[in-house]
């Protein structure tokens, strides 16, 4: 796994859309934020700034045991309750959940989104989509340069030269993005920047939307 570390100097990243969405690709959440932010795209005539961050997988709840003390009982009922949801909220949106805890290394996807980026916001869009959706399928090994490439390729990203920067400068640009996002205040995903301000998870996007509508009335229900 690549160990990102944050130095001093850093400089923070310059927020230059309407929109920022950090996601992490072996994030269930960040799938979850996936098809409610292009419906915001879409609504307010916008393109999201989709960027790689990489962060930790989502923990395995620990067993029930007889004598555990109220910390350990708190941490596995918050685990449970958030599998249960993630599983209610698949149901109901027809998407394929499977095992949320894997943990593979997702920088070579993260690097192919920047190699997207360099292309058209489509392709973005095109390759955001395919990749959440083929790994939480369990069609596509997000670890290995060739598939992402193919899957480029697919979309007329000149796949057949992201190997290449994914071993190279595909991954300086990476961890530099990571020390920045992390010097803007970003630690989570899916992580939302909206004029200035930042939201974690799907379900500000309530929030989000006024924001952009002006400020209408009291505020979002």
């Amino acid at each position: 796994m690549t160990e990102i570390t944050q130095t001093p100097d850093v400089p923070a990243f310059s927020f230059t859309s309407a929109v920022t969405l950090c996601v992490d690709f072996k994030n269930p959440q960040s799938y979850f934020a996936k098809d409610p932010s292009h419906t915001l795209e879409s609504d307010f005539d916008l393109r999201i700034d989709w960027q790689p961050m990489l962060v930790p997988a989502m923990t395995l709840p620990p067993a029930r045991v007889a004598d555990e003390n109220r910390g350990t009982q708190h941490r596995r009922m918050r685990a449970e309750y958030d599998e249960k949801d993630l599983q209610r909220y698949a149901r109901v949106r027809g998407l394929t959940l499977k095992n949320i805890y894997r943990n593979p290394d997702s920088t070579t996807a993260a690097a192919g989104l920047l190699w997207a980026k360099r292309f058209s916001a489509d392709i973005v869009r095109g390759y955001v989509d395919r990749v959440f959706d083929r790994y939480w399928s369990e069609l596509l090994d997000m670890e290995d340069p060739l598939a992402i490439g193919h899957l480029l390729d697919e979309l007329g990203a000149e796949g057949n030269k992201f190997v290449e920067y994914a071993r190279g400068e595909g991954g300086i640009e990476l961890r530099e993005l990571q020390g920045a996002l992390r010097a803007a205040g970003l630690f989570n995903v899916p992580g939302y920047v909206v004029q200035g301000e930042i939201f974690y998870g799907r379900q500000h996007l309530p929030m989000i939307r006024w924001l952009l509508a002006g400020r209408p009335g009291k505020g979002p229900i």
